[in-house]
């Protein structure tokens, strides 16, 4: 971006927009963990609607618990699990 930033001389308005938007962790951890239920609630849909548990979807379940843990740590991890 900074080249963008030399060559135009500012961020336009879009990028200045998301830039500020992401620039708050607080905003960033909040998406993140909207994403990861949302994230669980797709692989739930799909593991019901293909039949419960006897087909492999439902290991899908632990994407959301180790991406969680991953970025949130233990409590995160515990909190999706």
């Amino acid at each position: 971006m900074t080249k963008m930033r030399q060559k135009k001389g500012r961020y336009s308005n879009k990028e200045h927009i998301i830039e500020c938007f992401l620039k708050s962790d607080r905003t960033l951890r909040m998406i993140l963990a909207m994403s990861f239920v949302v994230l669980a609630l797709l692989i739930t849909a799909l593991v019901y609607f293909t039949g419960g548990i006897k087909y492999v979807y439902s290991h899908g379940m632990y994407l959301p618990i180790v991406l969680g843990a991953m970025y949130f740590g233990v409590k995160g991890g515990l909190l999706y699990g």
